[in-house]
C-alpha cells in the first residue's frame, strides 16, 4: 500500500498566507516516474505515480487567500501588506555566523556553528 498523500486537509484557519502555501505544496509534489527511479531507496515503502492531489479545507482559507497556485506579487504583499503585521518581519543578521534572526533578539543561538553571540544595545540609558 502506498504512503504518497494524494489529499491534503486543512483542518484549521490559517493566519499566513506562507504557512496556508506551505500545507497545500506538500500535497502538491509530483511522483513521477523520473523521481520515483533516482529516489526509491531513500523511502521506507514502495513509490507510486502521483501527479494530481486533494484539498479539503475546513479552514476556508481559500476564500481567504484564493487559490494556493495562484501567482502572487510577493514585493507588494510583503511591503504593502493590507493589514498590520502581514508584511515583512523586522531582521538582523548575525555578525559572528550570518544567520538571520528577528531584530528583537538579543542572543544568537543558531545551534549549525554551535556559536553564541550577543548583541550589544546602541540605545543611551
Amino acid at each position: 500500500m502506498s504512503q504518497i498523500s494524494q489529499m491534503s486537509y486543512l483542518i484549521s484557519v490559517q493566519l499566513s498566507l506562507t504557512k496556508f502555501i506551505q500545507c497545500c505544496g506538500r500535497g502538491g509534489r509530483v511522483i513521477d516516474e523520473d523521481f520515483i527511479e533516482r529516489f526509491h531507496s531513500d523511502y521506507p515503502y514502495e513509490l507510486s505515480l502521483k501527479n494530481h492531489f486533494n484539498i479539503i479545507d475546513l479552514g476556508g482559507n481559500y476564500e481567504r487567500f484564493g487559490d494556493w497556485s495562484d501567482d502572487r506579487n510577493w514585493k507588494s504583499i510583503f511591503y504593502n501588506p493590507e493589514r498590520a503585521g502581514d508584511g515583512i518581519a523586522p531582521v538582523k543578521t548575525c555578525p559572528s555566523c550570518e544567520g538571520l534572526l528577528h531584530a528583537a533578539k538579543k542572543v544568537c543561538d543558531q545551534t549549525i556553528l554551535m556559536v553564541i553571540y550577543a548583541f550589544t544595545s546602541s540605545r543611551k540609558n
